[in-house]
């Protein structure tokens, strides 16, 4: 668990890094939406994520944390 939370905050200080290096100013910059983002869908009850102009609804599978 502490692994996985320490990898977690370490890809986001890197991804929010990357974001102020190239400036980004809008949701509409590459370097956001080229990060996966989920979000929940209060109609459709579902979660989806979503990278560059595509949706995929999550399935809700755990691979667990690998070595």
């Amino acid at each position: 668990m502490v692994m996985t939370i320490c990898t977690i905050d370490v890809h986001a200080r890197d991804v929010v890094a990357k974001m102020i290096a190239h400036k980004v100013e809008n949701s509409q910059a590459f370097v956001w939406l080229s990060q996966l983002r989920h979000r929940w869908d209060e109609k459709d009850k579902h979660c989806f994520s979503n990278i560059c102009d595509v949706m995929f609804l999550y399935s809700y599978e755990y691979l667990g944390n690998t070595p």
